[in-house]
Parts: structure tokens; C-alpha cells; sequence
């Protein structure tokens, strides 16, 4: 594998190596023995509501060029909080050939703190006998910073917020939408499940952390006596599962208030219209026959609607508006059978993308004849030539935990499962690892405690980006020649924690039996709050090597 830093003292030694190469065998002990960190700063984010509680965080300690064991005491010095707040373990580290890494904790306890920017901690390796402390002509290697951050939480991307989302406060659910416009961010929509809709105003709120927002007050929510937000409202958020609470609080120009009103907002995946071409199986009133769903010019139409008699094949436009819900409007000409056959009025769509079938009821105004009345319809998609193979296991998730080390699924060739990972040299108690057998996969290279940068992390990918050959792979290093079981791909450990709580999708290759078959793959998986598990939900793959889009079910 890949040396784990570059070293400038490995070029010290390589020159006295080669100054003394005539010397004795002996004489070569003189090579410099260093000591470093493996990392030189984090940061540690904890709650703003300042429970007494502690918060850890590891770091280590390396020797590098040793034939010999040495041992040095750490010191630490702590700014901006109590130093009884401040827990390192171990200060004497002893380090050997066969011992080269020694990892060091930093427990912080919160109480007493003050919000921001708490302080930090800075650990030092002293100057001592038989080793030097590791150091570049800009950087101090034997030094570590730990910041302290009590704000809450890291940042949140507002982007990542942005979508349609499930309403529920003290109206019938709704739709609300958050939007972005010249760099602010808008509920649009909000407290308004009322019949006509009492105005589609505009509700800004802004992002402060991954866990925190705020909507600001004295903003305009409704029509119906003026009512504008009372104070600031403070919005709790869950970024894994893209949910957001908070406590209503409106006052009229009259002065009367709503207060205390529960208010949740649940994402929605994102609407994508173009699962729904193609071919579809049709059941009404006539004998079954096929329609087809076709997109020209940004819009989509149904060919064939209510055409069991081949009376037309008229396009009628289906709008792909909101999930599990889609509206062809009314007025649009269906039939010429004896005349034109018009729709009655807007007709409202079910999506099932489980099944990929729509149902709904309509009605027809014909100048003669006159109406034709609840025509129940389903319309079921003929997926025979799919290339999409989607299996979902929501309903009945596999589990990797300390318990289930590891879970196998697939259809192609080589599996990929799931591997609670507990290799050793690891450094870790543990790595919540996705093994796809040596495929690319999506994501950066992290540190491990053996080797560099070398241990695939995978990133979480919004829905709809297109997975295929121009995608940003990483080379998965696990069945290279020196590949070692701690090098399989992972989503989540203790040591990076990004990924806890929340569930997303992953990207990777999997291939066939011979290797000579790619085939482009997403996985949705559910990490657990604490980390100790993590279950996989769906995955899907495109059969014939073509590009997927992420979430993607059918072709």
C-alpha cells in the first residue's frame, strides 16, 4: 500500500543511508527516530442548550523511522473553559516497532460553557531523548489543536433544503415549498390548507446550523386579517431525514393571536416525470388496449387516452406537479367518435411508482350524447423491457450490526452487502462497510490508521444525479494486491461521523461473474443515531450498463 505521509526526515535518512553506505551494518542506527500526529486540528460542536455531558475525540500519536521503542510525556494546554473540563488520556505514551500508533483521548465536559466559540485544546509532543519531534519547513507535526465550538452543530447546506414538503399544523395536511431567490431562502405556501388559498406568501428562513433555523418575525403568512409570524420562530431540523419543527406563533392586525400551533415538515422526494414513460396496460370502460406516455418540448402527454375504439389517439397532457399526484385538465378533446368528447373537468391522478400504476376517475361532455360519468381507469406500466432492476427491502430491511456482521444481496454476478467491520489495524471499534468487491464507488479517500488516504468513504448523493462512465469514481483499493480487509468502502465509523442518523444514497460499480460487465448502482441505507448499525433499504442497478439516475426504479 501507499506509504502513510510523506516524511521529509525520510529523506534525511535516505541521504545518510547513502552517506554511509561503505560503513558497518551497525553504524546505520543513526537513521532519525520522529514522533508526529497524525492529525494537526479538528473541531467538536456541542449541543447550545449545554447539557452536562462530555464529548470525546481521538486523535494519535505515530513513530516513524524506529528501531527502537521510546516513551515521552504529552503536554496539553487548554484555553476558554475550566482546564477541569478537559480529560487527556493517556499523557505518557509509549510507543515500539511493533506498537508505531498510540491513540490519545480528549474528553471535554460542557458544563459551565458559553455559546460560539467555546475555546480549544492543544496538545504537544515535547523535545526528548532518542527521538525527534516530526516538523516541515511550514508546518509543526507535533502539534495538535482541537477547537471548541458550542454553537450546536456543523453548518447545513440550504440547498440541500430546497424541495416540496408534507404540511402538518392545525389544518388538513398540505403542500409547502422551500425556494431560494438572490441568495435567501423561502417557505412558500406556509399555513395555507385553506379552499382558494389565503395567499402564496413568501416566508424567509434562514439556515444557521445542521440542527437549527430560524423564521424570522413580523413576516406576512396570511390574507385573512394580515397575520404575520410573532417573534421569531425557532425550527428544529433533522437533516438525515430532511424533517422540520417548530412552534407556529401568528398575531392579526387586529391584534388576536394563534399561538402554540405543532408544525412538522416532512421532504418529499423530488417529482421526476420521466419514470413515467412509456408503454402502459390500460383498464376503463373499454376493452383493455394499450396508451403511451411521451414528453415533447418540456411537457407530457398521454397518447391514446380512452381509445379502446382507435377513435383519435389525441395527446392529452398529464401535469407531474406534486408526488403521488399528477392532473390532466379538464376541457382537453379525448374522443371524435360521433363527434368531439371532451374531459368534463380537472381530473386528479394516484401515482403508485412502488407498482408504477395510476389510478383515477373522470368524466366526458359530449354536444349530443351528453355526459359520461365516474369512468374508473388504471393505467399499469408495462415494464418487460425495463433495464432498471429495482428491489426494495424497506419493508423488511437487511440489518448489519455487532450482531449481523455481514449481509449479502444482489442479482448480478459478484454481491455487495452490507459488513460491520471490526478488521483489525483498523484503528476503530468499527466501520459500517458496503464490500462490492474491488468496484468503484462515489465518494473521497480518508485516513486509516494503518495506511493513508487509501479507505473509500462514501458520500450520500441527492436523488436524480445521473450515475454512469463520466461519473467521479474513486479506484477501490480493497482487491488490489496489498488490499486488506480494513480497506473495504465504508458509509460510517466513530471516527467519521458525518453520516450518523440520517439515510441517503450511495453510488458504486458492481460487475458480472468474469468482470467483463459494469453495472451502475445505487443503494439507499439508513445509518443508525449512535452508529452501531446501519440497514439497507432498496438498491437498483441498470442490467444492459447504462446510466442510472439515483432513485431511478424503471427505464
Amino acid at each position: 500500500m501507499k506509504n502513510r505521509y510523506f516524511n521529509p526526515f525520510a529523506w534525511v535518512t535516505l541521504f545518510l543511508l547513502t552517506f554511509v553506505a561503505g560503513c558497518k551494518e551497525d553504524e546505520l542506527d543513526f537513521a532519525p527516530t520522529t514522533l508526529i500526529f497524525n492529525s494537526l486540528s479538528d473541531e467538536v460542536f456541542m449541543p447550545e442548550e449545554n447539557p452536562e455531558e462530555f464529548y470525546t475525540f481521538i486523535t494519535e500519536v505515530e513513530m516513524v523511522n524506529t528501531k527502537s521503542s521510546v516513551s515521552t510525556t504529552l503536554e496539553y494546554e487548554v484555553t476558554g473553559l475550566p482546564m477541569e473540563n478537559v480529560t487527556v488520556t493517556p499523557l505518557e505514551v509509549s510507543l515500539s516497532p511493533t506498537m508505531t500508533i498510540q491513540q490519545v483521548e480528549i474528553k471535554v465536559a460542557s458544563k459551565g460553557t458559553n455559546p460560539g466559540m467555546v475555546g480549544s485544546v492543544k496538545l504537544t509532543i515535547p523535545n526528548g531523548d532518542g527521538y525527534l519531534v516530526g516538523s516541515t519547513s511550514e508546518t509543526n507535526l507535533g502539534v495538535y489543536n482541537l477547537s471548541l465550538n458550542r454553537n450546536g452543530a456543523p453548518p447545513t447546506d440550504p440547498q440541500t433544503w430546497l424541495g416540496t414538503y408534507m404540511a402538518e399544523d392545525n389544518n388538513e395536511p398540505y403542500y409547502v415549498n422551500i425556494e431560494a431567490d438572490n441568495g435567501k431562502y423561502y417557505i412558500r405556501n406556509m399555513w395555507n390548507a385553506r379552499e382558494g388559498g389565503d395567499g402564496d406568501h413568501p416566508v424567509e428562513i434562514v439556515f444557521e446550523s445542521s440542527i437549527k433555523a430560524v423564521i424570522p418575525g413580523d413576516q406576512i403568512v396570511s390574507d385573512w386579517k394580515n397575520h404575520k409570524t410573532n417573534g421569531d420562530q425557532m425550527v428544529t431540523l433533522n437533516e438525515g431525514e430532511k424533517v422540520l419543527e417548530f412552534v407556529l406563533r401568528l398575531i392579526a392586525d387586529d391584534g388576536s393571536e394563534f399561538s402554540d400551533i405543532p408544525t412538522k415538515y416532512t421532504k418529499i422526494p423530488d417529482v421526476d416525470p420521466t419514470i413515467w414513460l412509456g408503454t402502459y396496460d390500460v383498464e376503463d370502460n373499454n376493452n383493455p388496449y394499450q396508451a403511451e406516455i411521451l414528453e415533447k418540448e418540456g411537457k407530457y402527454w398521454i397518447k391514446n387516452f380512452w381509445n379502446g375504439f382507435a377513435d383519435g389517439g389525441h395527446f392529452v397532457e398529464i401535469k407531474f406537479n406534486n408526488p403521488g399526484e399528477a392532473i390532466i385538465s379538464g376541457g382537453q378533446v379525448i374522443s371524435e367518435w360521433e363527434g368531439e368528447y371532451v374531459l368534463a373537468e380537472d381530473v386528479i391522478v394516484s401515482l403508485d411508482e412502488d407498482e408504477m400504476q395510476m389510478k383515477f376517475t373522470f368524466g366526458v361532455n359530449h354536444p349530443t350524447d351528453g355526459p359520461y360519468e365516474g369512468i374508473d381507469a388504471t393505467y399499469t406500466k408495462d415494464l418487460s423491457n425495463s433495464e432498471i432492476v429495482h428491489v426494495d427491502l424497506s419493508s423488511n430491511p437487511l440489518v448489519s450490526d455487532a450482531d449481523n456482521a455481514w449481509y449479502g444481496a444482489s442479482e448480478t454476478g459478484h454481491q455487495f452487502g452490507l459488513f460491520f467491520n471490526t478488521s483489525t489495524d483498523m484503528g476503530e471499534t468499527h466501520r459500517l462497510s458496503l464490500e462490492n468487491w474491488g468496484g468503484r464507488v462515489i465518494g473521497r479517500m480518508v485516513e486509516d490508521a494503518v495506511d493513508p488516504e487509501v479507505v473509500p468513504l462514501l458520500s450520500f448523493i441527492d436523488a436524480g444525479v445521473e450515475i454512469g462512465a463520466n461519473s467521479d469514481w474513486l479506484e477501490n483499493p480493497h482487491h488490489d494486491p496489498d488490499g486488506t480487509w480494513w480497506s473495504i468502502p465504508f458509509v460510517a465509523s466513530p471516527k467519521y461521523s458525518e453520516n450518523f442518523g440520517k439515510t441517503g444514497y450511495v453510488a458504486m460499480e458492481l460487475s458480472s461473474d468474469d468482470g467483463s460487465e459494469i453495472y451502475y448502482t445505487w443503494i439507499r441505507v439508513e445509518v443508525a443515531q449512535d452508529g452501531a448499525s446501519m440497514k439497507l433499504l432498496e438498491y437498483a442497478y441498470n442490467k444492459v450498463g447504462n446510466p442510472i439516475k439515483v432513485g431511478q426504479k424503471v427505464s
